[in-house]
């Protein structure tokens, strides 16, 4: 299963249990736009009711696309999701808002929405995925309404894809050291047979094994699922700055907001980005392609033990921290006079 894939099922059990717990019925989809939005702007509505109602309203963007007058109806009460968020849940409140950010492409938008949506993207306190998306709905509402200050958004996209990277080694050095503890209070076990620690330290790996047990398997390590999802992060990021060539997207990227050389090195940004999440990220998550003797030969080169399956590894620190050389390399955005 795909990253993406991984969070809609997650923000999906996120939404039924607010629903189960709060005792919603789930028939907000009959209601119009109108009356969906009052009850987004609604101080008095529970967090999972406006959920519900928000849900609702992205499954009618098409419907506020092609009819101006009701777009504009319904966009203070995404506008104050957005710029004023109520208070809950933290995960509850940041799915919401993403929910909120999706739908900006389909409302008019004010300079005030815009900023506060690039203050969510340099805003380092907030969740990664969050930010992504924010820089996201920067890239679809280009050129039309780019944020104020180019540079400081363009520049959060790249030291965002910095700190994603980052925070998968982050949490892989956390899961070691959990496991450490863990072993050392097995190790401590007045239970324990003598010469019996070492086996289990051998058969579970020392320090959350990069030397690894079963084959070499890294448990802590990055799995194959996060690096996905860095590549994910990283090609959406890209993609807010411009889309591929080629590409059938309908987001015009931040880059199409400038013009002339300040145009060409938002491109490049994004291009390198785009590189490494899918050739020094993604690609290494996929069997080598046995026609291509590069990487039958190297696939695996200092990226943990193998599965055994394929050549694929099992742990992907090393794939996470050459990306990482890379992201910190990719050149920095200056705006030109």
């Amino acid at each position: 299963m795909t990253a993406p894939a991984l969070f809609r099922l997650r923000h999906f059990f996120l939404l039924l249990g607010l629903l189960l717990n709060e005792s919603i019925p789930v028939s907000a989809a009959d209601r119009s736009p109108a009356d969906l939005a009052k009850q987004i702007a609604n101080p008095q509505a529970s967090l999972g009711e406006r959920i519900t109602a928000l849900v609702s309203l992205g499954s009618k963007s098409k419907a506020l696309r092609d009819d101006a007058e009701l777009a504009q109806e319904v966009a203070p009460a995404v506008y104050q999701v957005v710029t004023a968020p109520p208070e809950g849940d933290p995960k509850a409140v940041t799915w919401l808002v993403s929910r909120g950010l999706e739908l900006l492409p389909s409302l008019p938008v004010t300079p005030e929405v815009i900023e506060a949506v690039a203050k969510i993207l340099t805003d380092s306190a907030q969740d990664l995925d969050l930010r992504v998306r924010a820089a996201v709905a920067l890239g679809q509402l280009a050129p039309t309404n780019p944020p104020e200050n180019m540079d400081d958004a363009l520049g959060a996209i790249r030291r965002l894809a910095i700190t994603s990277l980052q925070s998968e080694l982050d949490t892989a050095a956390r899961r070691r050291l959990r496991a450490e503890f863990s072993m050392g209070s097995l190790a401590n076990m007045s239970m324990t047979q003598p010469g019996e620690t070492a086996v289990m330290q051998e058969g579970m790996g020392r320090r959350g094994g990069r030397e690894g047990g079963f084959g070499g398997a890294d448990a802590e390590g990055v799995s194959k699922a996060e690096c996905r999802r860095a590549a994910w992060r990283l090609a959406e990021l890209a993609d807010a700055i411009a889309p591929a060539k080629g590409s059938k997207s309908s987001s015009p990227g931040l880059a199409a907001a400038l013009e002339g050389p300040n145009q060409e090195v938002a491109n490049t940004l994004a291009e390198g980005i785009r590189v490494i999440a899918l050739t020094s990220l993604l690609k290494q998550t996929l069997p080598p392609d046995p026609n291509d003797p590069q990487a039958t030969s190297g696939a695996a080169g200092g990226r943990g033990g193998m599965d055994g399956f394929g050549g694929v590894p099992n742990s992907f620190d090393a794939v996470i921290e050459a990306a990482l050389e890379e992201a910190e390399a990719l050149p920095e955005f200056s705006a030109s006079e």
